[in-house]
């Protein structure tokens, strides 16, 4: 089971917002930045 903590992100620029739940973080990045315009890493948790 993976977890995630906001402070163990690297970010090559500060993302506009990001939203983490149980197994999904959500990222908005503000526009033209390295990253994409939204990503979402999702988490297979087993139960």
């Amino acid at each position: 089971m993976h977890t995630f903590h906001p402070q163990s992100l690297v970010w090559t620029r500060e993302p506009q917002a990001f939203e983490i739940s149980e197994n999904k973080i959500t990222i908005t990045t503000m526009p033209h930045t390295d990253l994409k315009q939204s990503m979402c890493f999702c988490v297979n948790t087993p139960i």
